[in-house]
């Protein structure tokens, strides 16, 4: 993934969230999380201090994910479990009392955003309550591991440095977009768009399976044509036809996006949140000349 990116920032972001994941010390509190954003602003909290383990596997979202019975075999033994909350993970709805009570949603205190009336779970890919997610976690192990509550802190502290670089960044840069209007498969942007000053068109609702209608496409048209729109952005991993199809009767390019609701086990080595997160960047500036 290429990355254009202050040099000292960057050479932090790559040692910031290196570590193998299926190592487990039992000397140690085992953390659960539900997908690999939460997975990834857990480890730069606890670092060592815990083992974090990811339950959605590498390549598969979040709203896809069910739990096997080697998973929920393993949260009985878990010391806390973070999730995402705002209706992505259905399939806590039916766990056991016992697992449940593990449970912590690190996106309280967030403010909930909408998309045609319904709750827009990606709250992450906006920097800003991707910190609050990481002050929430903080708060979470200080109260449950009291005695490492300064390194919590100090791990906090560290984060918050690379985050609010990576919004001062963003801010910076986007204010030099000519055209302020982002068109996507489906609506996973507005988090980030609301935040950057953007507006997200997108051709379907936030599920990228739902498909729109002949009049919704006709007005994705009059957008494209609208706003002078260049560029379409997919999701890495999705092809959806109807976005080729768009493209080629406009004249589009298609670009990708990563939601950071999963990476590869071979990107895990080299990437992380904020370099995903710098190259999602980059490509919509690409898009934007």
């Amino acid at each position: 993934m290429k990355k254009i990116f202050p040099i000292l920032l960057l050479t932090l972001v790559l040692t910031s969230c290196q570590s193998n994941q299926n190592q487990i010390d039992s000397s140690k509190p085992t953390i659960y999380t539900s997908f690999y954003t939460i997975y990834d602003l857990a480890k730069r909290i606890v670092k060592d201090k815990a083992n974090v383990i990811n339950l959605c596997p590498s390549g598969t979202e979040p709203h896809e994910y069910t739990p096997t019975s080697k998973d929920i075999s393993n949260l009985y033994d878990a010391d806390l479990i973070f999730i995402n909350g705002i209706g992505l993970e259905s399939w806590t709805i039916n766990l056991p009392q016992e697992i449940n009570d593990k449970i912590n949603i690190v996106t309280d205190s967030i403010s909930i955003e909408q998309y045609d009336g319904v709750n827009d779970p990606h709250v992450w890919l906006n920097p800003l309550n991707a910190i609050i997610e990481m002050n929430n976690i903080t708060n979470i192990m200080s109260k449950f591991d009291s005695t490492n509550a300064d390194f919590y802190s100090k791990s906090l502290a560290n984060a918050l440095y690379l985050f609010n670089s990576l919004n001062d960044s963003f801010e910076k840069d986007i204010k030099n977009f000519t055209n302020k209007n982002v068109l996507v498969s489906h609506a996973f942007l507005g988090y980030f768009c609301n935040q950057y000053g953007l507006n997200q068109i997108a051709i379907n609702g936030l599920s990228s399976e739902s498909e729109p209608t002949p009049l919704e496409i006709e007005k994705i048209y009059k957008a494209i044509d609208e706003y002078n729109i260049k560029t379409i952005y997919v999701e890495e991993y999705e092809s959806p036809a109807i976005v080729t199809s768009i493209a080629k009767e406009k004249k589009c390019t298609i670009s990708t996006l990563n939601p950071l609701e999963t990476l590869t086990d071979e990107d895990q080595k080299n990437e992380d949140y904020i370099s995903v997160m710098i190259n999602n960047f980059n490509n919509l500036k690409e898009g934007n000349k």
